[in-house]
């Protein structure tokens, strides 16, 4: 597919200018927020792939418009904006959006609706994986907001179980500022970590917002990890080497305790982890881009869109609404009946 007839739309200017200097593996912690990692990172892999994508703050009169969520009342609000684009919204952690013609989501949960398609998180660009000369576990790490962790795990109970043990702690955090990390991270980089551990605040949470990043960066790293109970992990484990699943402190201090024990749990969980990032490359991700947008083309060049397409947008909006209304009820109802896979 050309994919001539898709652009992404940026309202920022200065986001734009930076598409011509940045290289995504090399420059890895430029793609601080959303917009970066949905909008500017999915149209730098695909025009490397050599794709014929264009990106600008101005829309065309046609053609398939992809966009942040955050840059979607910017877009519909453009005075070039044609009801006849079709919209498709990278969701992202945000709401429904309704005023989309489609949207991108970012795990399986979030699919059930037929304006939306699933297409995994990019996995960390720049990526250094746990060093081969590790021989012992001995460093336990966290990769993430510091507000998304669950206290315990700033509790001197923590500390003093990983002091008993002979364990280091690992807090690589950014504090949230709005718009970008307020100090540098190393996000990228598990040369040092043995074991990758991520629980929010809610042990029990479902989180169904969100995607199942910290999970495949950990297969790519070779590090195993112990997570909660985020749907996204849940959906993507087939089997209890993807990962252990923790729904306490005590289940945490048992995992680590029985890798430490069990040398060979852990050299099987790094194997498998290697095993199941394959699925996740950013190959496989481009490739997954460019099946949504071919099947968006089709659509847009179908008479039922060219019927569709005549409605104000606002109409389209509307009519979705009072399906979305089924679609919540629907999703209230839905349950994961076995978290402990």
């Amino acid at each position: 597919m050309a994919m001539d007839n898709v652009f992404f739309f940026m309202k920022d200017r200065a986001l734009l200018d930076d598409l011509s200097a940045i290289d995504v593996e090399r420059d890895w912690g430029y793609f601080s927020t959303g917009v970066k990692c949905w909008s500017s990172q999915t149209f730098l892999r695909l025009r490397a792939q050599g794709y014929d994508v264009k990106a600008g703050n101005h829309p065309p009169q046609a053609g398939v418009v992809c966009c942040h969520a955050d840059d979607l009342h910017a877009l519909i609000n453009h005075p070039s904006c044609s009801d006849h684009l079709l919209i498709a919204c990278a969701r992202a952690d945000r709401e429904p959006q309704l005023y989309a013609d489609y949207e991108i989501v970012q795990n399986q949960w979030s699919s059930n609706d037929v304006r939306c398609r699933f297409i995994p998180h990019w996995p960390q660009p720049g990526l250094r994986r746990r060093s081969p000369e590790r021989r012992a576990l001995r460093c336990v790490g966290y990769k993430g907001e510091e507000g998304n962790l669950h206290p315990w795990f700033l509790a001197d109970e923590w500390g003093g179980f990983l002091k008993e043990n002979g364990l280091s702690w690992d807090l690589d955090t950014t504090a949230w500022s709005g718009s970008e990390a307020s100090h540098h991270s190393r996000w990228n980089d598990y040369s040092s970590i043995d074991v990758f551990l991520s629980i929010r605040k809610d042990f029990q949470g479902g989180y169904y917002h969100k995607p199942a990043s910290k999970l495949v960066n950990s297969w790519q790293a070779g590090v195993p990890a112990i997570l909660g109970s985020e749907v996204a992990y849940l959906e993507l484990r087939k089997s209890p080497l993807d990962y252990i699943h923790a729904q306490s402190p005590e289940h945490v201090k048992e995992a680590l305790l029985s890798l430490m024990r069990n040398p060979q749990l852990y050299s099987n969980m790094v194997e498998n982890g290697l095993k199941r990032a394959e699925e996740f490359t950013a190959e496989k991700v481009t490739n997954r881009w460019v099946q949504v947008f071919s099947e968006l083309a089709i659509i847009q060049r179908s008479r039922l869109w060219q019927v569709y397409a005549r409605m104000p947008r606002g109409v389209r909006m509307r009519i979705r609404r009072r399906f979305a209304r089924g679609i919540v009820k629907n999703n209230r109802e839905r349950l994961v009946t076995d978290v402990t896979r």
